[in-house]
């Protein structure tokens, strides 16, 4: 591993650890904006371009502005999310993540290591990712554009409707 991956990986250990343990949401919003980016900077470096640049634009581009913009039009000023020992389902999460590091560590060390055969047109194969998307996976993907974009728009009504019940009182 190339010292400029390493230090990636660890800026993007250090990020989600920050995005899940800020009090304020939009700080947990822009740590988990800044893993989404370090995750990208690692696939790149390991020369999957596709992976990387989808990456930035699926969860770096639309995923955080969602989440940004989902933060921003429903937050309370004085809301800090609670954390440290009395926040509950805290020992849920660490078990869970624990599990899960334990499952994929042991996949890892079982997968056998050696030479791959290199993919012999990459491009034939990423024109029929994006011909199937656009053929027979049409319908999946607008359907999450209209939840994404109903989403948005519930996020807004609520902000008006809290907006407006302040002002009354």
């Amino acid at each position: 591993m190339t010292p400029g991956l390493l230090i990636s990986a660890i800026l993007l250990l250090l990020a989600a650890a920050g995005s899940v343990g800020f009090r304020r949401p939009i700080y947990c919003a822009f740590s988990l904006a800044a893993s989404f980016l370090f995750l990208a900077v690692l696939y790149l470096g390991m020369d999957a371009q596709f992976i990387g640049f989808s990456q930035i634009l699926v969860y770096l581009g639309a995923v955080t502005i969602l989440i940004l913009f989902t933060v921003l039009l429903t937050r309370n000023d004085g809301v800090e999310v609670s954390t440290g020992r009395d926040a509950p389902g805290n020992f849920t999460g660490v078990f869970i993540s624990a599990i899960t590091f334990i499952m994929m560590a042991v996949i890892i060390w079982l997968t056998p290591q050696g030479v791959q055969e290199p993919v012999a047109n990459l491009d034939s194969g990423i024109r029929k990712l994006g011909e199937l998307l656009f053929s027979e996976y049409i319908v999946p993907i607008e359907t999450i554009a209209l939840l994404l974009t109903s989403a948005l728009i519930g996020a807004v009504l609520i902000a008006m409707r809290e907006s407006g019940d302040k002002e009354k009182s």
